[in-house]
C-alpha cells in the first residue's frame, strides 16, 4: 500500500497511491508493522556506535512467515530518531520499521530480533536474540503496529491508556527493563565461551489491538536525517561566500560564546523570575540583543534571537538552534539580512524584536524579525503571550542552552578562538 504526507489547510493529512485523503481508511489486507528498537543506555558506547556497527536480521517460527524482512529489500540499521541511543531497523521506503503483509488465519506470530554488535574501538561484541510472541488481537481493522506512539490519536483508546504499556525495546546491556514488562532474560553466554562475544536472550511476550492505517502515527516520521547521523566540521570551504550575505554585520564570537554560557549558566526554568513570559530578559538573550541594538547598521529593536548552524561542507542548508524546527536552506536567508549577524563561517543569528498587542490577528500572533517582516505565524492568541503561557523567546534560549551538546564541533572552535580573541 503506497501512502505519503500532503499539507492540506488543516495541516499534515495521509494520502493513499491516488492522493485521496485517508481518515480512519484501513489496508485492504492484513499488515504487521514491524519495529526493532535497540536501546543503547550507556553515554561511552553512544559516543563509539554507529549503524554500521549494528546487524540486524528477523526470522519467525511460523511456516507462513519464514522471514520477516522488508518486501524487496534488505534491512537498514539507522540512529533515526532524536535519542542516539537508539538503533532502529528499517529498510529502502521507511527508516522507521517496515509493513509485513500477514497470513488471514495467523493470530499468533512468534518472531526473534538478531542483533550482532561488533564495536572494536569500545572491544565490544555482543549478540542478542530477542523473540517476541505477538497476540495479534481480533477487530475490525487490519493493521498491527509494534509501535506504542501508534495509538495515541486513535479514539476508541482513553487518552493516555495506549493498549500496549512498553515498548518491545531491545535492551544492549541485558539489564533495566521495566518493572512490568512482559520479559525474561533465560540465557547468558559470557565472551569466554563464545568468540562471538556474550549472547543475551530474551523471550517477551505482547498482545496489540487492530487499528486503521490511517492511525499509524509515525508512518513517515524520521525520514530525514538526524544531528547524530552526520559526520559534522567546524570549518567551511564551500558555500562560504553565500552564508557571508545573508548577514548585514559580524558578530564577534566572543559574544556569541558568552550568550550560550550565560544560557547554560544561569538558569529559566519554573523557579526562576524568566519563567512565564520573561525569557527575552535572561542574561543570555540580554548579551545578544543589548549588541544587536549597539552595534547594527538599522533596525536595533532586537529582544531575542535564534542561531542557525552550518554542520556539513557540502549541504546547502542550516539546522536550527531549537530541534524541532526545520533544516532551512542557505540561500534564502538573504532576503532578510538586515535581520541576521553572522558568527565566523558557521553560524548565523537572527533578530526578533518583542512580541505586541498589534502583532495579534484572527489566525495567531506573527512573529516579527527586527526589519519588520514576519517570520512565522503561531497559533496562540496576545493573552497567551501576555500571561506567559507562550513566551517565543523561550525557544531562542532553550536553543543556546543546548548548543554546545547538539553543535560540539562547532562549539568547540568558537569556544576556543574566543579565548585567543
Amino acid at each position: 500500500m503506497k501512502h505519503a504526507i500532503t499539507e492540506t489547510d488543516n495541516g499534515s493529512r495521509l494520502i493513499d497511491a491516488q492522493g485521496h485523503l485517508i481518515r480512519t481508511a484501513d489496508a485492504d489486507r492484513r499488515l504487521l508493522h514491524v519495529l526493532p528498537k535497540l536501546y543503547v543506555d550507556t553515554p561511552i558506547l553512544r559516543r563509539f556506535m554507529r549503524p554500521e556497527h549494528v546487524r540486524l536480521s528477523v526470522t519467525a517460527d511460523q511456516p507462513e512467515l519464514n522471514h520477516l524482512q522488508p518486501p524487496g529489500g534488505s534491512i537498514q540499521v539507522t540512529q533515526c530518531v532524536p535519542n542516539k541511543g537508539y538503533f532502529i531497523g528499517g529498510c529502502q521506503d521507511t527508516r522507521y520499521g517496515w509493513f509485513v503483509r500477514l497470513p488471514d488465519d495467523l493470530d499468533v506470530i512468534d518472531l526473534v530480533f538478531h542483533w550482532d554488535i561488533a564495536v572494536d574501538a569500545a572491544h565490544l561484541r555482543q549478540r542478542i536474540e530477542h523473540e517476541i510472541s505477538l497476540n495479534l488481537n481480533p477487530g475490525p481493522y487490519n493493521t498491527w503496529s509494534m509501535d506504542l506512539s501508534a495509538w495515541h490519536r486513535v479514539r476508541r483508546f482513553e487518552p493516555g491508556k495506549p493498549p500496549l504499556v512498553f515498548q518491545p525495546t531491545t535492551l544492549l546491556s541485558g539489564a533495566g527493563f521495566n518493572e512490568g514488562r512482559n520479559v525474561e532474560v533465560i540465557d547468558i553466554l559470557l565472551g569466554d565461551e563464545s568468540e562471538d562475544g556474550d549472547l543475551f536472550v530474551y523471550v517477551e511476550s505482547l498482545e496489540i489491538p487492530a487499528i486503521p492505517f490511517s492511525d499509524l502515527a509515525y508512518i513517515e516520521a524520521f525520514q530525514d536525517r538526524q544531528l547524530h547521523e552526520i559526520s559534522r566540521q567546524a570549518t567551511f570551504t564551500r558555500n562560504n561566500d553565500a552564508h557571508r550575505e545573508n548577514a548585514v554585520i559580524e558578530m564577534p564570537k566572543e559574544v556569541f560564546v558568552s550568550a550560550v554560557r550565560a544560557a547554560r549558566d544561569v538558569p529559566f526554568d519554573k523557579s526562576t523570575p524568566y519563567f512565564k513570559g520573561l525569557c527575552a530578559d535572561h542574561p543570555a538573550m540580554k548579551t545578544l540583543s543589548d549588541w544587536w541594538n549597539e552595534h547594527a547598521p538599522e533596525h536595533r529593536c532586537a529582544a531575542f534571537a535564534m542561531p542557525w548552524v552550518r554542520v556539513e561542507e557540502d549541504a546547502d542548508e542550516y539546522w536550527c538552534g531549537y530541534y524541532e524546527t526545520p533544516n532551512t536552506a542557505i540561500a534564502p536567508f538573504a532576503k532578510e539580512q538586515t535581520a541576521n549577524a553572522r558568527v565566523g563561517d558557521g553560524v548565523l543569528v537572527q533578530f526578533m524584536r518583542p512580541i505586541t498587542e498589534q502583532d495579534c490577528g484572527p489566525h495567531g500572533v506573527d512573529v516579527h524579525l527586527v526589519n519588520g517582516n514576519v517570520l512565522w505565524n503561531v497559533g496562540v492568541d496576545i493573552e497567551d503571550v501576555k500571561s506567559g503561557e507562550y513566551d517565543e523567546a523561550w525557544y531562542s534560549l532553550e536553543a543556546l542552552s543546548v548548543f554546545p551538546n547538539r553543535f560540539p564541533e562547532i562549539w568547540g572552535a568558537l569556544a576556543e578562538e574566543a579565548i585567543t580573541c
